[in-house]
């Protein structure tokens, strides 16, 4: 996975390579999170998408922005992870 330098810190934008891509010359996905002022985020999640991908795509996302592991950042990444699951059960 490779960060772009270039944007603005409210916005991120991933470009996701999986294993079998070892060129590199294209991404497998794009991912562009929007991070509010208020510190939340959105994410739309469409069917047939493998929630725990995007789970693990969030948690290095909130990795890359947060150096120091505290308490608060674990539960702040529990409750990420019941949003995401509750999004798959409707």
């Amino acid at each position: 996975m490779k960060k772009s330098s270039t944007i603005p810190s409210w916005i991120t934008k991933l470009n996701v390579f999986l294993a079998n891509n070892r060129d590199e010359d294209k991404s497998d996905f794009r991912v562009i999170i929007y991070v509010e002022n208020n510190g939340g985020f959105k994410v739309s999640v469409y069917p047939n998408v493998d929630y725990a991908f995007i789970v693990a795509l969030l948690m290095i996302v909130k990795d890359m922005k947060c150096s120091d592991t505290t308490q608060k950042d674990f539960l702040s990444a529990i409750e990420i992870t019941k949003t995401i699951l509750s999004l798959a059960s409707v």
